[in-house]
């Protein structure tokens, strides 16, 4: 490394090249000079310590430009950054020109002081890190502030006041880092979209990349977000020929990423190595691969250097006609990816660690140098191609797949997290997350979001599954606000209850009012009630988002925005009850009830009735109290009504607050000359008759629809069912009568 020293730079051009570090005390770049920073190339102000662009002079920085005090720039001057601007100082923009020039997504600052850093003026930054240790307001926003790519919450505060900070990026996946002690104290602007990603079946789907890529690849670098679906050995890239003898591949091998290679032509056998990262079913991972002809081969997962091997063997050396694929390794049934991939790139130069961790989590602009492929996976459903939105031409053709149903949505890239607070300590932090299921796009840009005081008035009046909210968490509201009313969405809201006081396991829940409301009795819970479709709604007790120990709550299926809230009961919500069924055995009545979740439960109560109007008492059974295990109960009814009767289970609670059944229905005849054993059954049963009565049988299920016919020829008969689990009526037919008999199959 070479060093230079230059002191008090003042109306100046120069050059730093790479290896090279300049160290000056203060520089001031005027009179349209420039300065040019070469990759590997930094600049380090010491000392006094700012850097000042002035009239129209020009900073290009491919390096690193670390300055120990402020950014000034003024005039109509620029900086054009591919690298990394430092400052531990104050950000001033003067120019009006939003500082960044020719902005490709790739440049980074980083706002790394140990005191209050103040950013003045309006500057579009590429991707910003905030990582300043000072208490309190780390970073101070006096004017609106917009992030084109990432934001990288690193530590520190963010305080915008008044002002916003803006994400231009509609996709999700660009804030991150966030935490209790480095988020947005004040207005996020979020810009959103809808990310679709392509599902693989493993069978025989792959897309055909073309036989042009490789011959540009000797140094190469190949990234890609990449879900597993935990089935076997998986391979989801690779150049090869159809004999397989010449192949660069990446796979997912027990559990680890690993990248491979052979070629008869070169004299190389098969050889492989692995990343040390478990690789878990059902996860989005980045995976990155790059190879040097001078130095060999880098497996990067998450952006973070796995493992390297000296081998230099580059898809150009490959032998053959070779056929570049996503998906799958070659022709053959064994050797497809099952899985979903998105946000394919194909480099013709190897990519440093800092350059794939500082793009991964965003979009390109298809432009940058070196990039040969870039697949978004923005098609849509409908769509048999994958389109290169470099330009070059290597547009992707979808080779067995189903065009309509193999676009889905990408969950990580469709979740959209909003690190907002009300204030600077860590109790303050609120993160509020929204996760997209659907929409249609153009409908709204972005959602304006913040955590604020609660605004107080009112009488709440909300009830869910049969029990009643008593407040709405006083610690605050969010506001989570469109641009435009979305004409067709829906969504899910995971709230971070991490610093929401008067929690207790499953009596809380995500609750919603209109946006200018300041009345309790506008909070909603639309969709209301536990999951039985689970996209809408909030889980049963015990569910994902009803415990505290979960951090966060939960609710499916929203479709509109708003304010949301934590709203709180002073009892749980009522158990969950999987199954209730009553059946005639002989001439008893057996009640049978299943729960899946039992929270405050004191006892059971059966009823009946002649007429569903007017119920009287059959038994009672103790609950379990607490429960979070599938319990099972029944009850005989000795004394059951001849003819129609009517069944049902009221839950009482340890308070006296109760829950009432559905509504089971009994066939039972005086002169039944007919039983069933065992009832309830897995659908096989034996039904006998006192006398050789009847002579005919059918099955009929619920809605009437016969299931099978046979002929009786003995008094006893075993009798099969091959349906799903449910109620079904055995019908017995003689030339004089006929009898009906319930059968349950479980």
């Amino acid at each position: 490394m070479n060093n230079i020293m230059l002191k008090n730079l003042l109306y100046i051009s120069f050059f730093v090249l790479a290896g090279q570090t300049g160290f000056a005390q203060g520089i001031a770049n005027s009179n349209g000079a420039n300065i040019n920073v070469s990759q590997r190339g930094n600049i380090v102000t010491t000392g006094y310590g700012k850097l000042i662009n002035n009239d129209a002079s020009v900073i290009t920085n491919d390096g690193t430009i670390t300055i120990a005090d402020e950014l000034v720039n003024n005039g109509t001057a620029t900086i054009n950054n591919d690298g990394t601007v430092n400052v531990a100082g104050n950000w001033t923009d003067n120019a009006g020109n939003g500082v960044y020039s020719n902005r490709d997504k790739i440049g980074v600052t980083n706002l790394n002081g140990t005191a209050t850093q103040t950013i003045a003026g309006s500057t579009s930054f590429e991707n910003l890190t905030i990582n300043n240790s000072a208490a309190g307001s780390a970073v101070s926003f006096s004017a609106n502030q917009t992030v084109e790519n990432t934001t990288t919450f690193t530590d520190g505060v963010l305080s915008t006041g008044a002002n916003t900070l803006i994400s231009t990026s509609n996709v999700g996946s660009v804030i991150t880092g966030n935490s209790n002690t480095s988020f947005i104290n004040g207005n996020l602007q979020k810009h959103v979209g809808y990310s679709n990603c392509l599902d693989f079946d493993g069978s025989n789907d792959w897309v055909n990349i073309g036989s042009s890529i490789e011959a540009q690849l000797d140094d190469f670098t190949f990234e890609t977000w990449m879900y597993w679906d935990g089935n076997a050995n998986q391979w989801f890239m690779s150049f090869t020929n159809n004999s397989n003898s010449e192949r660069i591949q990446l796979e997912v091998h027990a559990n680890k990423i690993y990248f491979g290679w052979a070629s008869s032509a070169n004299g190389m056998g098969w050889n492989s190595f692995a990343g040390t990262t478990n690789i878990v079913a059902n996860t989005w991972y980045h995976v990155a691969v790059t190879n040097s002809s001078s130095s060999g081969k880098k497996i990067y997962v998450n952006g973070v250097l796995e493992n390297s091997s000296t081998n230099t063997l580059s898809p150009s050396e490959l032998s053959g006609t070779i056929t570049g694929s996503l998906g799958r390794l070659y022709n053959t049934g064994a050797n497809y990816f099952d899985g979903k991939l998105d946000e394919s790139r194909i480099w013709s130069k190897v990519l440093t660690q800092t350059e794939i961790q500082q793009t991964m989590n965003g979009l390109l602009a298809g432009t940058e140098t070196g990039l040969v492929a870039y697949y978004q996976f923005e098609d849509g459903a409908g769509s048999g191609t994958l389109t290169d939105v470099t330009g070059n031409g290597n547009t992707g053709t979808l080779t067995n797949m189903d065009n309509a149903n193999d676009w889905v949505s990408n969950s990580k890239h469709n979740t959209f997290a909003f690190p907002v607070g009300n204030g600077t300590n860590t109790t303050d932090y609120a993160l509020i997350d929204m996760e997209q299921t659907a929409l249609t796009p153009g409908t709204f840009t972005y959602l304006d979001a913040k955590f604020d005081a609660l605004a107080t008035g009112g009488t709440l009046s909300l009830t869910e599954e049969g029990t009643g909210y008593s407040s709405v968490a006083a610690d605050g509201e969010w506001h989570l606000v469109a641009d435009n009313a979305p004409t067709s969405i829906k969504y899910n809201i995971k709230a971070s209850t991490t610093n929401i006081s008067g929690l207790s396991d499953n009596r809380f829940a995500v609750v919603k009012r209109p946006t200018a409301s300041t009345d309790a009795a506008d909070w909603n819970c639309a969709p209301c009630g536990f999951a039985t479709d689970p996209t809408d709604g909030i889980n049963s007790n015990n569910g994902a988002g009803r415990l505290v120990a979960d951090g966060y709550a939960l609710r499916r299926g929203f479709t509109s925005f708003s304010k949301f809230g934590i709203a709180l009961s002073s009892i749980p919500l009522p158990i969950e009850l999987l199954e209730f069924n009553a059946s005639l055995i002989d001439k008893d009545v057996m009640v049978n009830w299943i729960t899946a979740s039992e929270i405050n439960a004191d006892y059971y109560i059966v009823e009946r009735s002649k007429n569903s109007n007017d119920w009287e008492f059959v038994g009672q059974l103790k609950a379990a109290g607490n429960s979070s295990e599938i319990l099972k109960y029944e009850m005989l009814d000795e004394n059951s009504y001849s003819g129609i009767s009517y069944y049902r289970l009221v839950q009482y609670d340890f308070n006296g607050k109760y829950s009432i059944s559905n509504t089971e229905v009994i066939i039972k005849l005086d002169n039944a000359s007919v039983g069933v054993y065992p009832n309830p059954n897995n659908g096989n049963f034996t039904i006998t008759q006192t006398e050789m009565e009847y002579t005919n049988l059918s099955i009929k299920d619920v809605t009437g629809r016969i299931i099978s016919t046979q002929s009786l020829s003995n008094k006893t008969e075993t009798i099969e069912i091959n349906e799903p689990s449910g109620i079904y009526f055995v019908e017995l037919k003689s030339n004089f009568s006929v009898e009906v008999v319930r059968v349950v199959v479980k």
